[in-house]
């Protein structure tokens, strides 16, 4: 799998057209590479580049246009939302707060995280022990990682579709996170081969490798027992429901961006470093007439959060490092590990600082 991590080529955006004056040195010596032009190369999610090929869906025109715009000096465009959302690639139709729905012909640009910011808190969590899993759910530790967004003052988003079954949230990072969590077990050594090649070399290995180790063996220690809980005498054991989890974001009045329409993902774009800005998928569904969409996956994001859940520099790596994990672990639940990935980075080279 690692082979397919490729040292691709370099594009280097300088001076994308007008911006606010905030995110003019963000602006300056971005640098876009496909590291992965074939894929994670796990996965068994029903989203697939070579299906849609396959079946005619979709054509290499299109693909080579959603690469050009990746790769070109215009891709990333500023944050001015104070939320986050998710990197799922749809259209929003309307943006719900509380009990208010308003349509959506334009919208702000979010920090971008799988689930959003309650997500990752959960993941992270987790993956830090924090979860008892004789004791709590994962239902639980999402409530426990709303709570702690809150106390440290961070807000969050999410989003829901137009078209969901009952009981889902629409939102595939929260609906289908116990599954999520099974399958980053799954593929154990697939997401900590990904995250090695992602990391800073220079990074402490024995530090990484007990990180990962111990973030991955808490989130088996969860899903073993999510699913072998048996209700105790008199207790009716509640199922788990991505629904149950979204409707904790409407009853504090989050905002939550409805989407329409298929998953089309062709790519997925993960920002390594650069703050305040995030992907541009409007431009990547309008220059391609909805025919197209692309993940977009905001690193800096995770670093907030787990700079603002955590004191210890060691809790705020772990944090971190399960973060990622929660993200490949998505992916390896939402598609088929064949979707390009890019990455998107300002500093000296393409590696995550832990």
């Amino acid at each position: 799998m690692l082979d397919k991590f490729e040292k691709g080529p370099e594009i280097i955006m300088s001076g994308a057209e007008s911006t606010p004056m905030q995110a003019e040195q963000e602006l300056e010596n971005i640098k876009i590479e496909r590291i992965a032009p074939e894929g994670l190369g796990f996965g068994h999610g029903s989203i697939s580049v070579q299906d849609r090929l396959d079946s005619g869906d979709l054509d290499q025109a299109t693909l080579d246009v959603v690469e050009g715009i990746a790769h070109s000096d215009s891709a990333m465009v500023v944050v001015d939302a104070d939320d986050d959302g998710c990197p799922d690639g749809r259209k929003a139709a309307a943006m719900i707060m509380g009990r208010d729905r308003h349509t959506a012909p334009s919208h702000k640009h979010r920090p971008k995280v799988f689930g959003g910011g309650a997500t990752m808190a959960t993941a992270a969590l987790i993956g830090n022990g924090a979860v008892d899993p004789s004791t709590e759910t994962i239902s639980e530790a999402f409530e426990y990682g709303i709570h702690r967004l809150e106390n440290v003052g961070l807000n969050f988003g999410g989003h829901s579709a137009v078209k969901t079954a009952d009981g889902k949230s629409g939102c595939g990072a929260i609906d289908e996170a116990p599954n999520i969590i099974k399958n980053i077990v799954r593929y154990r050594e697939e997401i900590k081969g990904v995250i090695e090649t992602l990391i800073d070399p220079e990074a402490d290995k024995a530090e990484l490798d007990g990180i990962m180790e111990t973030a991955i063996d808490n989130f088996a220690a969860v899903s073993e027992t999510e699913s072998s809980q048996e209700p105790t005498e008199g207790q009716q054991l509640s199922e788990y429901k991505g629904g149950s989890i979204l409707s904790k974001f409407h009853h504090r009045e989050k905002k939550i961006a409805e989407l329409e329409g298929e998953h089309k993902e062709v790519a997925i774009v993960m920002n390594i470093d650069v703050a305040g800005m995030t992907f541009d998928q409007d431009r990547v569904r309008e220059e391609t007439n909805d025919e197209a969409q692309v993940f977009a996956v905001d690193v800096p994001r995770m670093k907030d959060i787990a700079d603002g859940m955590f004191e210890y520099d060691h809790d705020k790596k772990q944090a971190l490092v399960s973060m990622l994990m929660y993200s490949l672990g998505t992916a390896a639940t939402l598609t088929k590990g064949d979707l390009p990935v890019d990455v998107v980075y300002q500093g000296q080279d393409r590696y995550i600082t832990l």
